[in-house]
């Protein structure tokens, strides 16, 4: 475990000097590209989630959470488990 944080340490090391390394206007550029996409990613989610909820007709049904289990057709009528031991006979 130590070995994968120093490794993962030293590859962020190497990123920063890089980063570091490159010109003010070119770390600049890289960062306003960035926020760009972010903004524009951040916009088409807003948009699809009002246009999702604002068609007609769909209705959010609230329902209790049902185990899926209990579901499952049982031919014996019972629910069968290890703690059952008449089930071995």
């Amino acid at each position: 475990m130590k070995t994968l944080r120093k490794s993962i340490q030293l590859w962020f090391d190497r990123l920063d000097e890089r980063w570091r390394n490159l010109p003010m206007k070119t770390q600049h550029r890289y960062t306003l590209w960035f926020f760009t996409g972010y903004f524009i990613l951040s916009v088409m989610v807003i948009l699809n989630v009002f246009i999702s909820s604002g068609r007609q007709g769909r209705e959010i049904r609230i329902e209790h959470i049902e185990n899926p289990i209990f579901k499952q057709p049982n031919p014996a009528g019972t629910i069968m488990d290890s703690s059952n031991l008449n089930q071995f006979k």
